[in-house]
């Protein structure tokens, strides 16, 4: 029973002993004690916390699902726990699935990832016991190493990057960046070279242009590697072939962003000047290509004991061509406007 000398009628306050409804206008607040026999008197007042849903900042394609698990048979526990969810959530939202697995879950040695564009989608993966895409592995040890490897000329194509550049605000950042620092070197914007409004053989060209190859390289592997440092991978080696080192040095520290990009495309425009030539790569080792080798065209790079580049004029890497198709050597041209 209450204590006959407290006026509960005369006042805002009474016993709550049947259980009942909370409804009152606004947030909710409440008031804990703690008496204790030695003295203790600690009084602190609550406040509801009012949940407001955010609206993501950005919606990626296709999401990443990590699953981890001390053994095959939690690992399993998992995936069906994670397919009963989906199942009982059709409408949910993927994109917060993936944060928490993420961001949220201890990583085990036994480990699963999913990539789906959807929770049905998500949902039928893990069902598909078969789906070899998805098979599960056991990490037994942790690669202390993370390298960056950065190409150079020939691995350019057009619009390359532009998902990422719609959906990945870091991405966007380092282009809009890069793009900004060029235009007094250039004297035009890098982005309309590397996402033209029209895929045709003049955008293909210009693209292919070292004047404007070697600075739209650098800016879609320097934006790429942001992503990834984003992303809380921090290469401990960089490793750069031809224009991937200048790359490599910026992501080293040898010399800044500004730096690097006006060298690297007042190297372009220095070369753009220059005859044309062409360049192709050869499976073959060295020494069995000079034996074959014409004196008109040189030996522009070693890139590993059976992997060489050749360079000279347009007419004579062609006449090249067809000699190394008659011997059944396999080569492929690089996609370049000059020889170096």
């Amino acid at each position: 029973k209450p204590n006959p000398v407290i006026d509960f009628d005369n006042s805002p306050f009474y016993v709550n002993n049947t259980l009942a409804s909370w409804d009152v206008e606004g947030p909710r607040r409440a008031g804990v004690s703690s008496f204790g026999v030695g003295g203790t008197n600690v009084h602190v007042v609550l406040e509801e916390y009012e949940m407001t849903v955010k609206e993501p900042l950005q919606q990626r394609p296709v999401q990443l699902l990590p699953i981890s698990a001390k053994t095959n048979t939690r690992l399993e526990g998992c995936e069906n726990a994670l397919k009963a969810h989906f199942d009982a959530d059709k409408e949910g939202d993927l994109a917060d699935v993936a944060y928490t697995l993420s961001t949220t879950k201890a990583s085990f040695g036994t480990r699963r990832f999913i990539l789906a564009s959807n929770t049905k989608e998500a949902s039928d993966v893990l069902f598909d016991k078969d789906n070899k895409t998805a098979q599960s592995s056991v990490v037994r040890a942790v690669p202390n190493e993370v390298a960056f490897l950065l190409p150079g000329q020939g691995s350019q194509f057009l619009n390359m990057g532009k998902e990422l550049y719609s959906g990945e605000g870091v991405f966007k950042d380092a282009v809009d960046k890069c793009a900004n620092l060029l235009l007094d070197t250039l004297k035009l914007d890098i982005r309309k070279i590397i996402f033209p409004e029209s895929l045709n053989e003049e955008a293909e060209n210009n693209l292919r242009d070292t004047r404007f190859t070697q600075p739209a390289l650098f800016t879609i592997e320097y934006a790429l590697s942001q992503l990834w440092i984003s992303w809380g991978i921090q290469p401990t080696v960089i490793c750069g072939h031809s224009l991937g080192e200048f790359v490599g040095a910026h992501l080293a520290g040898i010399f800044s962003l500004e730096d690097a990009l006006k060298l690297v495309s007042l190297r372009g425009i220095l070369v753009s000047t220059l005859p044309k030539g062409s360049m192709l790569t050869v499976r073959i080792d060295e020494e069995s290509l000079h034996k074959i080798l014409p004196k008109t065209l040189s030996v522009a790079a070693v890139n590993s004991h059976k992997l060489c580049v050749v360079s000279g004029e347009d007419n004579e890497i062609e006449k090249f061509a067809e000699v190394l198709k008659e011997e059944n050597l396999p080569y492929r041209l690089i996609a370049t406007s000059h020889a170096f």
